[in-house]
């Protein structure tokens, strides 16, 4: 079972290894975290300050930790070392903008070290600035008459029990426009009831804001390098699926549109870029007849009045059974020939073998057949 913050236990000491007698009652749980400490049936107040009804007197006491090293123990600079407690003043303004004015320490009668007394007058002249504060104290919580008592705290200023590892938080409070620090010995994982390290706003609703050592621990960090190690690998795996994804589909679109186009037959060598696929040396088998259907392409019965050559080609050809690239204006003023002149002039065959220019044409089956 964890400590309970709302118990005030542990020894007060108002110098180094002074240990100060039960009067003086500890602001907390020593367990937790080291605190200021005040006298019993007082109010512990911010920077460490108490503050006691009966007297009107606002002071400094001690604190829990015995090397009083504690941010959370009261400095009482060497003009009142020896003091149990030492009574405070405000002095002026350091900065009204920013609402922090110096506080100083006043003497207390040697028959009052272990005791509170009403002090008489006392001001700030010459004396050293013991800590700096707004100009109204903030009270945190009352503590009990004797050391085991329940504190009351202010609303506001719960603290929940934690690891016992001390460390010292400082504390920036705002209410009704004033503002004071305080550097508290809580512990590093102790929070108030409203979720923040240390003591929280104030009875008015203040804000607080807290700092302290905002480090990650060692398990967040590896936390924080596994899920970015983990994201880098599933933006790549996407990235790669997208690849393989668009890379399918452009495969499968050149498919589709075109496909595999089958082999054109060659004409064989010596044909120019102008000659139709069928020629007459090709046309005519040994016998000086057709080849099969299988091999020429063509239909085996066609009217006698009707080209081999396709019917769109034929449209738009201005010569019958010529190819529109074999146009007059394709070749200028030279004469072209048809097919039934190059099958029936010797002459023409002749010119073909020495290697003069013969422009091969689409026939029709009557002139191939005449």
């Amino acid at each position: 079972m964890g400590l309970n913050p709302d118990i005030a236990n542990g020894t007060c000491y108002y110098a180094y290894n002074q240990a100060a007698g039960s009067e003086l009652v500890p602001c907390g749980n020593s367990g937790i975290a080291n605190v200021a400490c005040c006298f019993g049936g007082d109010y512990c107040d911010s920077s460490s300050t108490c503050y006691d009804n009966d007297t009107g007197n606002s002071y400094l006491a001690g604190c829990t930790d015995p090397e009083y090293t504690d941010s959370s123990c009261p400095w009482k600079s060497d003009d009142f070392a020896d003091q149990e407690w030492v009574g405070i003043i405000r002095c002026d303004a350091i900065n009204k903008t920013a609402n922090e004015w110096a506080w100083a320490g006043c003497s207390v009668p040697t028959s009052a070290y272990t005791s509170l007394e009403r002090l008489g007058s006392c001001d700030c002249t010459s004396k050293a600035t013991l800590f700096r504060d707004g100009q109204a104290l903030l009270r945190h919580a009352s503590v009990p008459k004797t050391v085991g008592g329940t504190i009351s705290w202010v609303s506001g200023y719960e603290v929940t029990a934690a690891e016992s590892t001390t460390a010292a938080v400082t504390t920036t409070k705002t209410t009704s426009g004033l503002t004071s620090s305080a550097i508290t010995g809580l512990s590093a994982g102790t929070a108030s009831s409203t979720g923040s390290v240390a003591t929280s706003a104030s009875a008015t609703g203040g804000a607080v804001s807290t700092t302290g050592d905002g480090s990650l621990s060692a398990g967040v960090k590896a936390g924080i390098a596994v899920g970015s190690v983990g994201a880098a690998l599933s933006v790549l795996a996407v990235a790669v699926m997208l690849f393989l994804h668009r890379r399918r589909r452009r495969g499968n679109s050149s498919g589709g549109e075109g496909g595999e186009v089958p082999p054109t037959a060659s004409a064989g060598p010596g044909v120019g870029p102008y000659q139709s696929q069928v020629t007459v040396a090709q046309t005519l088998d040994g016998a000086g007849g057709m080849p099969p259907p299988a091999y020429s392409g063509f239909k085996t019965e066609l009217p006698a009045d009707e080209s081999v050559m396709p019917k769109s080609l034929r449209t738009q050809s201005s010569h019958p059974g010529l190819t529109p690239e074999m146009s007059q204006s394709e070749f200028g003023d030279r004469p072209m020939s048809t097919v039934s002149e190059l099958s029936s002039s010797p002459e023409m065959g002749e010119r073909s073998r020495m290697g003069s220019p013969v422009y091969h044409t689409m026939a029709s089956i009557a002139e191939l057949q005449g």
